[in-house]
């Protein structure tokens, strides 16, 4: 199960209409809605937490309410990404204001996550797809659910495990992104080395 954030962006005309519908459509495409967070960015909010920092967008993200949507449910990235351009096709202005945003996985999804819902346990809301999978930790349950994920790491407890049939056949999935072997280096600290797949 993976949580996602959308941004729906100011606008004081349509915006609580374009929240609602975002909301219909996750719920028809059955993602549940965990938060919604309306916060008015400070020009420092916007510098320190988004990566796009010129002028014409700071002055957009900052002229009024961003209504940021925290949901959760299987490809939760995936659909994300194709659900924002699409979206766009159907409502933004221009290049700069163009409605609608969804974080990405890694540093973004963290510093945004703490901006919008710092009253929520991240730990309890994360992205799988910024998760390593632990080749021995899972059972067939477990790998069942990866094709359902949007991206996920491999990781190997070892170069023999890495080296096994079933790790390889099981980082082979197009949803596998990288591989990593595990190397413990002190009884408490551990070195993952990632490359990605060949």
């Amino acid at each position: 199960m993976e949580n996602n954030i959308l941004l729906v962006k100011p606008d004081l005309k349509d915006q609580e209409r374009l929240v609602d519908a975002i909301s219909n459509d996750l719920f028809k495409n059955e993602f549940e809605v965990v938060a919604t967070c309306t916060k008015h960015l400070s020009v420092a909010e916007f510098k320190n937490n988004f990566i796009c920092k010129n002028k014409e967008h700071e002055e957009y993200m900052t002229s009024g309410p961003v209504v940021s949507i925290l949901y959760k449910g299987h490809s939760a990235v995936g659909f994300g990404r194709n659900y924002k351009f699409e979206f766009r096709k159907q409502h933004k202005i221009d290049e700069i204001r163009n409605v609608l945003h969804t974080t990405e996985p890694g540093n973004e999804f963290v510093l945004q996550f703490k901006l919008f819902f710092s009253d929520l346990n991240i730990a309890d809301h994360h992205q799988f797809s910024d998760q390593g999978v632990y080749f021995g930790d899972l059972n067939s349950a477990k790998t069942g659910q990866l094709s359902k994920l949007a991206c996920f790491n491999l990781i190997a407890a070892n170069k023999e495990e890495a080296n096994c049939q079933s790790f390889k056949k099981l980082s082979s999935k197009n949803n596998c992104k990288y591989v990593g072997i595990r190397e413990l280096v002190h009884s408490n600290i551990e070195i993952l080395t990632y490359r990605r797949k060949e």
